[in-house]
């Protein structure tokens, strides 16, 4: 799969901040080929433990069938659990939905290949950890 070939994929990737530095790197475009491309239909759940990016449409990220967080084109979801949380985030589709899913052997393929790409998810990571812990002092508070 080439992801220049999906429709909605080349202005995404461009927007995102994780991959806009590589949106126009054939090396990089060949190895994120062999990503997943999901079309998922309205209250479907997106199962395993994936990254996922959000081409278009949008999803719900449930716990306990709650819903935590919504996301939608160009966002991404499971980055803090890709790589062996206990159980994978339950993701559930709330509108028909594209979705480009990069399991955790092609992340450690793109990591290895480009250390850039690794610091900026490490980057993304550390403020996730920064934003949710400055949530919980508000709400404790």
């Amino acid at each position: 799969m080439d992801p220049r070939e999906i429709p909605g994929v080349r202005e995404v990737l461009a927007k995102n901040f994780l991959f806009a530095p590589y949106s126009e790197d054939s090396d990089f475009l060949e190895l994120l080929g062999r990503a997943r491309l999901v079309e998922a239909a309205k209250r479907q759940a997106v199962a395993g433990p994936d990254l996922g990016l959000v081409i278009s449409g949008s999803v719900a990220v449930l716990n306990g069938g709650a819903v935590v967080n919504l996301i939608g084109a160009g966002g991404l979801f499971r980055a803090a659990t890709v790589f062996g949380a206990a159980r994978p985030t339950e993701i559930q589709a709330r509108q028909p939905s594209r979705l480009l899913l990069l399991s955790p052997g092609l992340l450690l393929e793109l990591f290895e290949a480009y250390p850039d790409f690794l610091a900026a998810y490490l980057r993304f990571l550390a403020d996730r950890i920064e934003f949710l812990s400055e949530r919980i002092k508000t709400l404790t508070a």
